[in-house]
């Protein structure tokens, strides 16, 4: 019972996320130390077969999806031709990593080194110090009386560390998750491991009859739970309370104030911490009604587009209009939301600024560097209003 349990829980915990894969050697480990004969028995195999067929069915939600064709699907990869082509093609390759195939193991061993301290700090963050500390206890302990258990827990930890630690995206570090769920029955063994210390004591004061001091013990251990339990919320409660984060709400309609119907948003890069922002504003178009027929263009790491045109085009669909030449010989209504991006390091950026009059919510392309020259892609009297106030893609800028 306890074994098909755990296999359906960790099924369905690919539709979560597939990095979960990372946890496969782990629940085999369990297998084998527990009753390795059920992946050898032909009914449990069949009922496993079983089981991971049922979780996989949640995928069908992607091809359902896709195939009413949506204007706003949120990681659809691409229309859905016929079954078959659309399962060898686009929906496998979703499932192997899509976009953020090359973010995979793709940070700098520079950015690397900058990291190491900043998970650790998230992993405080979670814990607090004292947490942090009894799990430390608890691996030790762990290690010394229960080897098998602590070997079950100690590789998915280390698996999932090095898979965040390497994974090049803005928000790589919600996919500690998994370290943080498994860190915690360590923490839990290191409170076992000091309650064992002072047990002893107990029972002693206990013998000689001193009751109350006795009880202090237990009392004054709950008592310090329950105080790092509350400094634990007072702490981190703020940091999840997502209901007066509205940044991308007022900056995204602020940028879609300053566009027209038939505009173009360049989306950045997976690994640009920008990349959200543009589902947020895309999101908002539809959802507003203000600007439905915005055409977003995704990076060369998403193709086919997460939707149908016109509301979606591909880079390499529309790059050869997007060169300086084509640009200056028609000029697009364009926006873009990273300035880092290096497909912009030649336009002459225009910011868009949110209500508060300091915050950039996007920038406008209004003119392009051709044979070192800067080619306006606005009429003279707008160009010369707002030629102060631009900067090209990369250079610092502000609003006017």
């Amino acid at each position: 019972m306890f074994y098909r349990a755990a296999t359906i829980v960790y099924a369905f915990s690919f539709g979560n996320h597939l990095s979960m894969i990372l946890l496969l050697p782990v629940f085999l480990y369990t297998v084998a130390i527990t009753d390795p004969a059920m992946l050898s028995r032909p009914r449990d195999l069949l009922i496993t077969a079983g089981i991971v067929l049922l979780a996989a069915l949640q995928y069908l939600y992607i091809p359902l999806r896709a195939a009413a064709n949506p204007p706003f699907c949120n990681y659809c990869p691409g229309p859905l031709p016929d079954l078959f082509r659309y399962v060898s093609g686009p929906l496998f390759d979703y499932l192997t990593g899509g976009p953020f195939k090359g973010a995979i193991f793709g940070l700098p061993r520079r950015e690397i080194l900058a990291r190491l301290p900043d998970s650790i700090g998230a992993w405080n963050r979670q814990f607090m110090p004292w947490g942090y500390a009894l799990g430390i206890v608890g691996v030790w302990e762990l290690l010394r009386r229960e080897g098998r258990i602590a070997w079950l827990l100690l590789p998915g930890i280390a698996a999932e560390y090095i898979f965040v630690i390497g994974y090049n995206i803005p928000d790589w570090h919600d996919f500690l998750t998994p370290v943080y769920v498994l860190f915690t029955p360590l923490l839990g063994y290191g409170v076992l491991s000091l309650w064992r210390v002072l047990e002893e004591e107990v029972r002693r004061l206990t013998l000689q009859g001193r009751w109350l001091v006795s009880f202090a013990y237990p009392a004054g251990l709950l008592a310090l739970g329950g105080l790092a339990l509350m400094i634990s919320l007072y702490t981190n409660l703020p940091l999840v309370d997502q209901s007066r984060e509205t940044a991308f709400e007022v900056n995204g309609r602020a940028l879609l104030e300053q566009a027209q119907p038939g505009d173009w948003l360049l989306m950045p890069p997976p690994n640009s911490g920008a990349f959200y922002y543009s589902w947020a504003i895309r999101y908002l178009s539809f959802v507003d009604d203000s600007l439905p027929d915005l055409v977003v263009i995704t990076p060369p790491e998403i193709n086919p587009p997460p939707g149908p045109s016109p509301y979606y085009e591909a880079w390499d669909t529309l790059a050869p209009r997007l060169t300086a030449e084509a640009m200056v010989a028609d000029p697009p209504r364009l926006f873009v939301l990273d300035p880092s991006d290096p497909r912009v390091a030649d336009w002459r950026l225009l910011p868009v600024c949110a209500p508060d009059g300091e915050t950039i919510a996007g920038y406008e392309v209004v003119a392009v560097r051709l044979d070192g020259e800067v080619r306006p892609l606005v009429d003279d009297e707008r160009w010369r209003a707002i030629r102060g106030a631009t900067v090209f893609g990369g250079e610092e800028a502000h609003c006017p």
